[in-house]
């Protein structure tokens, strides 16, 4: 009788662990680039300014982690571009007035 409530107590445990699973994207980041911009414009990145549009442009783009991200860029406080954009590990993506 004690081996078989060891037993019985032994699979009730087993049956409490979960599988676990998990995806993972990479540590890899994306990019975000603004060729084209005015001097002034500012972009603002899920909600955090980022700084000058400008400063993004060419081979200094903003690194952002994968996944779906706000864009909004400002001139002079109004919004000229105000977009989701999604960003995969290791792209990059230009943003772009339309």
């Amino acid at each position: 009788m004690r081996k078989l409530s060891i037993f019985s107590f032994a699979l009730l445990l087993a049956g409490c662990a979960y599988p676990n699973s998990h995806i993972d994207q990479g540590a890899e980041s994306g990019l975000l680039s603004f060729p084209g911009t005015p001097e002034s414009a500012h972009v603002i990145l899920d909600g955090q300014d980022a700084g000058l549009a400008s400063t993004y442009g060419g081979e200094h783009a903003l690194s952002v982690k994968p996944g779906t991200h706000r864009v909004v860029v400002t001139v002079g406080g109004s919004p000229l571009i105000d977009k989701k954009y999604y960003v995969g590990a290791g792209a990059t993506v230009v943003v772009q007035n339309d």
